[in-house]
């Protein structure tokens, strides 16, 4: 798989929208991983959809572990979740998210991943986005080592492209 720069555009509470390019900085603790496991295979979304996430996650943050999924019709896609009860999210409520993942998913750009949708469950939310086959750029630091001049110039290309969008 060829590696591709695509931003990754975050939510924050209050509208605010961060722009980071997308990687697996933080592993997950203990209580993370457990309630990862909580969380069913099987996923509902508001639209009714069905999504089936895979049993190992692609990567983890301080608020939420991100799993490979795939829809009813053979989609593979990418499903962040997130523990509505941890204090890191827990002032976040089911409107902001409903505000953010609509205004998300409408940035349509090559160098943009993708929002598709959202859902609840339990005590989870989770958000359906595109998913970057290539991984990120953290994933390909730690399995290539040091980026040639060419190949970082190519992913800061990339990521400007996605930041000029409008």
């Amino acid at each position: 798989n060829q590696l591709k720069g695509r931003i990754n555009i975050t939510a924050v509470d209050d509208g605010l929208i961060s722009m980071f390019i997308s990687s697996a900085s933080e592993k997950m603790t203990a209580a993370e991983e457990e309630a990862a496991l909580e969380l069913p295979t099987r996923l509902e979304d508001v639209t009714g959809a069905t999504w089936t996430r895979s049993l190992e996650k692609i990567s983890s943050g301080s608020f939420a572990t991100v799993f490979r999924a795939i829809s009813e019709k053979g989609r593979v896609v990418s499903i962040k979740c997130f523990d509505m009860e941890s204090s890191t999210v827990a002032t976040i409520s089911a409107d902001d998210i409903a505000n953010e993942v609509s205004l998300l998913s409408s940035y349509v750009h090559e160098n943009i991943i993708g929002y598709i949708t959202y859902g609840f469950i339990d005590r989870y939310c989770f958000i359906i986005m595109e998913h970057a086959a290539g991984g990120s750029l953290h994933m390909a630091l730690e399995e290539y080592g040091k980026l040639s001049i060419g190949t970082a110039q190519s992913y800061i290309r990339e990521a400007l492209r996605g930041l000029e969008y409008q």
